[in-house]
């Protein structure tokens, strides 16, 4: 069933997607729990994982979230890769994740592979919304349809910054050539954060004009890049090539992110303080040493704290 997402037929509405494997298990053990308390339960969770690790996830199979194989969201064939090529970490940290095989025989890293699979199931979704959750991240306060679509219009993050750096100005620049949009020579901008969200209609549009464009498949162009990022994509698309009026632009995420450094659960108070009103999550990005059970601490201080509750409590 490849290029489908299974799930009940629906219209409007919101869908979270989480693509994630057994590495990340305990780290997507929080962001369930989170989700079952926070997001309002109308909102869809598709999780895809990799169909060999279907038996591990089952278990957070609810009435709301469907566990599905990625097998059955890509349009092609992969095969991983020997587990033994994680030992080779110290040369790359792209060997700590999983590498695939397509059926003609192209490595494919496990990131980039996670990122066919985003836009793959994103153009399969029923609902007017998706909003990608990554398993290093947990909600922290009530996610409401509002919040993923104000104003009746799906969010779309896009914010300025002071300098670009040379990684993100690739991804911008080869996210216009592909679109075939215009990219200012100024411009200095990020789309990429947790808890973001795509309009469907919007993400079936920028995969049209890609392939329309390269005269093959999304997932095969996507493939053919050495490194890509998914969300400079969409953001290039929305802003550069996009109808007027079609998402909601807002200059603040849904999630305050912690990029790097480790902070301490006894900083959850001034982290909580320093948080926006429309911050309803939080991460601790997955590659940061920390163990899960002082993460799970910093969450649930975070947490109540916002709440205004005592840690003790």
């Amino acid at each position: 069933m490849g290029g489908t997402t299974p799930g009940r037929t629906r219209g409007g509405g919101a869908l979270l997607l989480t693509c994630t494997m057994a590495v990340d298990l305990d780290l997507f053990a929080l962001l369930a729990d989170s989700v079952d308390r926070h997001v309002a339960d109308e909102i869809r969770h598709v999780v895809v994982v990799p169909g060999a690790q279907l038996p591990l996830f089952r278990r957070f199979a609810s009435h709301r979230r469907e566990i599905v194989a990625q097998e059955d969201v890509l349009p092609f064939r992969t095969f991983k890769a020997p587990g033994a090529l994680r030992h080779l970490s110290f040369l790359a940290e792209g060997f700590r994740r999983p590498i695939y095989l397509t059926s003609r025989l192209r490595p494919v890293r496990g990131w980039m592979l996670q990122q066919a699979i985003k836009i793959e199931a994103t153009r399969a979704a029923s609902e007017t919304a998706v909003i990608h959750c990554d398993s290093d991240m947990a909600f922290v306060r009530a996610l409401t349809l509002d919040h993923i679509m104000p104003g009746g219009l799906p969010h779309f993050f896009a914010t300025p910054v002071s300098t670009l750096s040379a990684g993100h100005r690739g991804w911008a620049e080869q996210a216009a050539r592909l679109l075939g949009a215009d990219l200012p020579e100024d411009f200095r901008k990020t789309y990429i954060e947790n808890a973001i969200v795509w309009s469907a209609d919007e993400a079936r549009a920028m995969i049209g004009r890609i392939e329309e464009r390269a005269g093959r498949p999304i997932h095969d162009v996507v493939m053919r890049e050495a490194s890509i990022s998914e969300y400079y994509l969409y953001g290039v698309h929305v802003e550069r090539v996009a109808r007027a009026g079609a998402v909601s632009p807002r200059a603040f995420p849904l999630c305050r992110t912690f990029w790097s450094g480790a902070p301490r659960a006894d900083d959850a108070p001034r982290l909580a303080a320093e948080m926006r009103p429309d911050h309803v999550a939080v991460a601790l990005q997955s590659t940061r040493p920390v163990p899960l059970a002082e993460r799970a601490d910093l969450y649930a201080r975070i947490e109540q704290a916002l709440a205004g509750v005592s840690p003790a409590a």
